[in-house]
């Protein structure tokens, strides 16, 4: 009898290993580079770090997949009200809100963060802790009110970077350095916590976190709950993708060693690599989201023929074929075509403007009209009226090599400008330069050294574009200068709703009649995932909004 219970004994355990593996809820990806000294929420900027951050913290309120405001820790959307004559913001905190450590999470915590971030935050995160005081109105609720006329909207806007801090953890501390134990491993009330401090081998860092169980978020079916996550570095890129094409049984070992990745966020756009993933349909699935970011071709307005709006039109009808385009890109992805700076997601825009087109005979026509030399195989011609001289039309085409490499659909799209260019005897030299280079060229007073460029704008959530189209800014690349249009970017940086939706459409018109800049179209970014992660959905610049409502099945 003892043998047989030895035996069977011995069977129990040598399987106690496989069935751990398949009560196995817990999810990994990489990054390039992984931050362990700089967890400041005040100061999170890579994307890596504001990826860790969404882990880790709460705020009022936040964006969704769809780029619409919804409460986190608010009962509801903040109600405008009014204080001593100024605008002012009504909010309330749900109830039995708590930190992991079980400590209610209340107004205090709040008022304690705007301070600190009037201290130590950076750029917009300075600025509206700044123009902001909060005024109590008991243990749960609380009034943000403005300093400065208008500010309502624009705090709608930007509150969502603000995440949350626990003050009983950090009374008394006014900065966070280096050698705070907080920044090495900090709490917060979002879905997950830091289980300890990140390990460091190398360059080889590598974060585990496990589920807050006091988050406000949970998934629909709550078995299959996410318990950790691990992050960790991979700067190889096909490393990356060799990894997540694991299988799921592969992904996580006996002794739930986690080899695998579940996630890839990378933002690939060649076709054999994406063919690559696709062919792992097994396992695998795709989820594109909402981008704010736009290719442009860049007007050097300050230089000869670019500077004439009748010119920059002319190349607006060879160049931007919306139908050209898109036979770049892999038939997965979409590609969303722009008339303007603002995105289409806006709803908001002139949708009575479309792409320019032209014959051949029409662009032909027009280029005579603007007394330009067109002869058949021969280089288009402009008279000099100083020295009465023909001289050959030659544009310097600056461009990121970076982002516009070899077999890229970006450098597909160039070569193919350039060829079209020539059929209409106009000379593109192209010029790349890498990722720095390419930047200190664009930002030359003098701009000697080209004419258009091929440049990626990123307008952020609050998709404000003034920084690229106001005359005094120094992102103003393309050097455009109109008092009207700094008139409509004002309207639309104060105004209330209904005057920022009328300004958007102005704007919009305006840039396309003067052409500052040819917006030319968005590709909307993808992460792969392994499919047993469920309810997945991806908030553009944040990805892990929702994280704490995803559910992942067991391996």
């Amino acid at each position: 009898m003892k043998k047989y219970i030895y035996a069977f004994s011995l069977i129990f355990i040598i399987s106690l290993p496989q069935i751990s593996a398949k009560n196995y809820f817990g999810l990994k990806y990489a990054e390039n580079i992984l931050d362990t000294d700089r967890l400041d929420p005040a100061k999170l900027s890579r994307l890596n770090q504001i990826r860790t951050g969404e882990l880790i913290y709460s705020r009022l309120w936040r964006y969704n997949d769809r780029l619409l405001l919804e409460p986190d820790l608010l009962k509801e959307l903040p109600v405008a009200a009014t204080h001593n004559g100024q605008e002012a913001l009504k909010c309330e905190l749900k109830e039995k809100l708590k930190w992991p450590d079980g400590v209610p999470i209340t107004v205090a915590d709040i008022q304690y963060t705007l301070s600190y971030y009037k201290k130590n935050g950076k750029g917009k995160k300075k600025k509206i802790a700044q123009n902001v005081e909060l005024v109590k109105k008991g243990e749960s609720s609380f009034l943000l009110v403005g300093k400065e006329k208008n500010w309502r909207y624009e705090a709608k806007i930007l509150f969502p970077i603000i995440q949350i801090l626990p003050k009983h953890i950090l009374k008394g501390v006014i900065t966070l350095s280096l050698e705070t134990p907080y920044v090495k491993k900090p709490m917060g009330s979002g879905p997950f916590q830091m289980e300890s401090k990140p390990m460091i081998e190398g360059n080889n860092v590598e974060i585990k976190f496990k589920r807050n169980d006091y988050s406000i978020d949970n998934p629909i079916d709550k078995e299959l709950s996410i318990q950790d996550v691990i992050a960790v570095t991979e700067p190889s890129r096909n490393n990356r993708i060799k990894v997540m094409t694991m299988s799921d049984d592969e992904s996580v070992g006996r002794l739930n060693e986690h080899k695998g990745y579940d996630l890839l966020f990378q933002n690939i756009r060649d076709k054999e690599t994406l063919n690559a993933l696709y062919r792992e349909k097994n396992h695998l699935d795709a989820r594109q989201y909402i981008s704010n970011t736009v290719l442009t071709l860049t007007f050097n307005t300050q230089k000869p023929y670019v500077n004439s709006v009748a010119f920059r039109k002319t190349l607006d009808m060879i160049i931007d074929d919306p139908s050209s385009i898109i036979k770049f890109y892999h038939e997965k992805l979409t590609v969303v075509d722009f008339t303007g700076p603002f995105s289409p997601h806006l709803g908001v825009i002139d949708n009575t403007i479309k792409d320019r087109v032209g014959t051949k005979d029409e662009i032909v026509s027009d280029l005579k009209d603007q007394g330009f030399i067109v002869e058949e195989g021969k280089p288009l011609r402009w008279i000099n009226p100083a020295s009465g001289e023909e001289q050959k039309v030659s544009l310097k085409l600056l461009y990121n090599s970076n982002f516009a490499g070899p077999g890229t659909p970006e450098k597909l799209f160039l070569d193919a400008m350039v060829k079209n260019m020539k059929e209409y005897g106009i000379e593109i030299i192209p010029n790349p330069n890498n990722r720095i280079n390419f930047k200190k060229s664009l930002k030359e007073k003098e701009k000697a050294s080209w004419d258009l460029a091929i440049v990626q704008y990123n307008f952020g959530l609050s998709g404000d574009v003034s920084h690229i189209l106001n005359s005094k800014s120094s992102s103003n690349y393309s050097s455009y200068s109109s008092l009207t249009l700094d008139k409509y970017l004002k309207q639309y940086k104060s105004g209330n709703s209904q005057a920022r939706n009328e300004a958007i459409k102005k704007i919009h018109q305006h840039c396309f009649e003067n052409l500052p800049y040819l917006f030319l179209w968005s590709v909307q970014p993808q992460v792969f995932y392994r499919k047993i992660i469920k309810d997945i959905t991806i908030t553009p610049q944040y990805f892990f909004t929702t994280i704490g409502k995803w559910g992942i099945e067991s391996r």
